[in-house]
């Protein structure tokens, strides 16, 4: 599993991977959306990661901005 961002610019018609300080753990099944609230934001919330050996799993409820 990955933890990565990217972002698609139309204009330029090019993807950008965003590094983010203190970014969330990686997961899979969240819901996410930008806002333009504050300059930008991207909220997560919720999904589950499962360790690449399927040994730990894990169900996240949290929100993330």
């Amino acid at each position: 599993m990955f933890n990565e961002l990217y972002v698609y610019h139309t204009k330029k018609d090019e993807w950008r991977q965003l590094r983010l300080p203190g970014a969330p753990p990686p997961r899979s099944a969240h819901q996410a959306v930008a806002v333009a609230r504050s300059g930008g934001q991207i909220w997560v919330f919720g999904g589950e990661f499962i360790s690449p050996n399927g040994s730990q799993f894990y169900h996240y409820g949290d929100l993330w901005v």
